[in-house]
């Protein structure tokens, strides 16, 4: 029952950050498009493992014919729109506070959009593999099970490698770098704004203000990457060691 539990709690905070994020004064924030898109992302592949879960209540949609090859596509296009969007708030994020003079050049919600729909599209090019490569096959026990075309084996397991890659070790070697790198930044600032509220206490407190929402966007961004790194290392172990 823990698996349902924490798809339920899941999908309801998912649901609640996409509307704080796309109904508030958020929805103005070039930040807040890759954080919704990110609460879509990962409610799609709660989604995704809770159909997978459903043979345990004999409700196995998975095991159905187009269905099967329906939810593994799924499962990995959900899977690659998580990390990759992680990815890119973690970059916008990098040049807000590392380039501030390009800020508003490039850091814009249009620009936002675009990069969650060439993410996604990206996402739906490299993995619509699944679509051909899974079938429903029925086992000598009579029951049917969501497995590998025969003949493709050789296929998946190239895909997979690159699949490891391209959802695991690209993307925790730049949010890593990028995080050390705003981290950096970020004390850096602060001993600066110590500087000048020293030399001038008013104009300190309006540039103070001024960053304040700068500031709490990028502090979100080091909780909501670190604890995607945290909570995903072992899954990621297990990954790694197969690939090896």
């Amino acid at each position: 029952y823990f698996v349902p539990v924490i798809i339920f709690i899941g999908f309801i905070g998912n649901t609640t950050s996409f509307v704080v994020f796309t109904s508030t004064h958020l929805r103005k924030l070039s930040s807040s498009v890759y954080l919704a898109a990110l609460a879509v992302a990962d409610n799609g592949f709660l989604l995704s493992v809770f159909i997978m879960w459903s043979v345990h209540i004999d409700w196995n949609l998975h095991s159905k014919p187009g269905w099967c090859q329906l939810f593994v596509f799924l499962t990995y296009f959900f899977s690659f729109l998580s990390v990759w969007y992680v990815v890119a708030f973690t970059v916008e994020r990098f040049i807000a506070v590392c380039f501030p003079f390009k800020r508003n050049v490039i850091c814009t919600v249009n620009k936002a959009r675009i990069v969650v729909s060439a993410i996604a599209a990206a996402a739906f090019l490299f993995y619509n593999f699944a679509l051909w490569t899974t079938t429903v096959t029925v086992t000598s026990e009579g029951h049917s099970e969501c497995r590998p075309r025969a003949g493709t084996i050789k296929i998946l397991q190239v895909i997979n490698n690159i699949d490891t890659v391209i959802t695991l070790i690209i993307p925790m070697v730049i949010i890593v770098v990028l995080n050390v790198r705003i981290g950096h930044r970020m004390k850096s600032m602060r001993g600066q704004m110590k500087q000048i509220l020293g030399r001038c206490p008013s104009t300190g407190s309006d540039a103070s203000r001024a960053g304040n929402v700068s500031t709490q966007i990028t502090n979100m961004l080091l909780v909501v990457s670190s604890t995607f790194l945290v909570i995903n290392l072992p899954s990621h172990a297990f990954r790694v060691h197969h690939f090896l």
